[in-house]
């Protein structure tokens, strides 16, 4: 029996007959949805999903859980297009969530937890010399911020309830802990928690082991 046949048998036995079949008619519809984005290798949702800006969404291959929700909203006419890049093996859990008015990269071989918040951008502006985000104006009308960014860089962990924040980098092989929030650059080859997140451990090339700053 090839490893491939085998897999199948083994989830009909876990899952049984109805749910593969479901599986399969779902990974045919996701063979053709690929194409209304302006790139996309290969792409697997589980659950609900509403995509926004497919025209400006690239992916490498994805595989998402359940209730997701990827904006790549446009700003005023004449405004930069958004841009949101992602590479290949991303996976990530439910509730996932990333708002784009800029630009989000997100690099390979990037995994995620369940409740992950991305944004590169506030819903409002509450500073400058200007007048902006008067609090007796409805939140729904104040003004989106513009030009942000947010980079995730390759072999990335993050973990539960993780938010990032606009203009963050993350450095490949970081690993952000469960309950963070991503405010400012974190370095590669670190771990980093907290609210703000902070860096608590960092890779020891010379040592092959995990050490505290």
């Amino acid at each position: 029996m090839s490893a491939r046949r085998r897999k199948y048998t083994d989830f009909i036995r876990a899952h049984g007959v109805l749910i593969f079949a479901l599986y399969t008619v779902r990974k045919l519809f996701f063979a053709v949805y690929k194409y209304s984005f302006r790139r996309c290798g290969r792409i697997f949702i589980v659950g609900s999903f509403r995509f926004t800006g497919k025209r400006w969404i690239e992916i490498g291959s994805l595989s998402l859980g359940r209730r997701v929700r990827i904006d790549a909203v446009a700003g005023p006419e004449g405004s930069p297009p958004p841009s949101i890049v992602i590479g290949n093996g991303v996976s990530f859990g439910d509730d996932i969530h990333i708002g784009c008015t800029g630009r989000i990269e997100i690099g390979n071989q990037v995994l995620g937890g369940s409740h992950i918040y991305i944004t590169d951008h506030d819903h409002g502006i509450y500073a400058g010399d200007m007048p902006h985000s008067d609090p007796a104006v409805a939140p729904a009308a104040r003004q989106v911020t513009e030009r942000g960014a947010v980079v995730i860089g390759d072999n990335v962990f993050l973990g539960e309830y993780v938010t990032v924040t606009k203009n963050v980098t993350i450095g490949s092989g970081a690993v952000i802990g469960a309950m963070s929030l991503v405010t400012r650059d974190v370095p590669p080859n670190t771990i980093a928690a907290g609210n703000p997140a902070r860096v608590i451990k960092r890779f020891d090339d010379a040592t092959r082991r995990w050490v505290r700053p």
